[in-house]
């Protein structure tokens, strides 16, 4: 294979391919074979899966003296940010019902 040039106008755009660097910096198309199948990560099993057990155990192994010693931080971060993201979305929901006159009617929850 020949090196793609990015500057070339020639150089065709390919979408939803995957792709790897040989030694060489050159650009190949893999197939889907056995080893993508088992090395590709799957952000679901990441999110749901192993995330939950690594914060638990962050935030049961924390000192008390260390919680106590943020606790002004954390209540700031909490109530603002809760306070700052409720007017945002209630901001967001009212702009977008009055940008449509016929959806006013059937969020009026009666």
């Amino acid at each position: 294979l020949e090196p793609v040039d990015a500057n070339s106008p020639q150089t065709p755009v390919r979408a939803n391919k995957t792709y790897s660097y040989s030694f060489r910096g050159e650009v190949a198309k893999l197939e889907e074979n056995e080893i993508d199948l088992k090395a590709t990560f799957d952000p679901e099993i990441f999110f749901n899966i192993i995330l939950p057990p690594i914060i638990f155990h962050a935030g049961y192994s924390l000192k008390r003296k260390y919680f106590f010693r943020n606790l002004g931080a954390i209540l700031t971060f909490a109530i603002i940010g809760t306070t700052l993201s409720a007017f945002l979305i209630g901001a967001l929901m009212y702009g977008f019902v009055q940008m449509m006159p016929n959806l006013s009617a059937s969020f009026t929850f009666l």
